[in-house]
C-alpha cells in the first residue's frame, strides 16, 4: 500500500488510478472498458497498464516527459505566435544558431565540402529540426 498522498496507485477494486489517501483521494484514470468472463484479458491488460503508469509516474519517469512535453508546447506556441519566417523572430533565432552549429561541425571535420555546400547543409538540418521538433517553418 502507498501511504503517500503525492503518489499513483491502482485502486483496490483495479479499476481506476488514484492519487493521495482515503477520502481526500484523486482519480487520474478509470478503466473504460466492460469486463466480461469471456474476455478478461482486456482488464488485464488494463491492470498492467495500470501498474506501468503508477510505477512510471512515482518514479519521477512519466512525470518527466509531461513536463517536458509541457515545455516544448510553451517553446512552440512562443515560436508560432512570433512569426517563425520572418527574420529575427524566435524561431529564427534558433534556426540560425542550430545552423551555424552543423556549419562549424562539418568545417571543422573537413574541409573538402566548401564553404557555401556547408551552409545549405546546415540550413537544412536546422529547418528539419524545427518542423520536427516546433512543426514551425524555417528559412536561413
Amino acid at each position: 500500500m502507498i501511504n503517500n498522498e503525492n503518489k499513483w496507485r491502482v485502486s483496490k477494486s483495479g479499476y481506476s488510478i488514484r492519487t493521495g489517501l482515503g477520502d481526500e483521494n484523486k482519480i487520474i484514470a478509470i478503466f473504460n472498458g466492460q469486463f466480461s468472463a469471456e474476455n478478461p484479458e482486456i482488464f488485464e491488460q488494463w491492470l498492467v497498464n495500470a501498474e506501468l503508469i503508477c510505477d512510471l509516474y512515482n518514479n519521477n519517469s512519466l512525470q518527466n516527459t509531461i513536463e517536458t512535453a509541457i515545455a516544448f508546447d510553451v517553446i512552440k506556441k512562443a515560436m508560432i505566435k512570433d512569426n517563425p519566417s520572418k527574420e529575427g523572430s524566435y524561431a529564427h533565432s534558433w534556426h540560425c544558431n542550430i545552423a551555424m552549429m552543423c556549419y562549424d561541425s562539418i568545417r571543422e571535420a573537413t574541409e573538402e565540402i566548401p564553404h557555401e555546400q556547408a551552409l545549405l547543409i546546415g540550413n537544412e538540418a536546422a529547418r528539419r529540426f524545427m518542423k520536427l521538433c516546433f512543426d514551425v517553418e524555417t528559412n536561413k
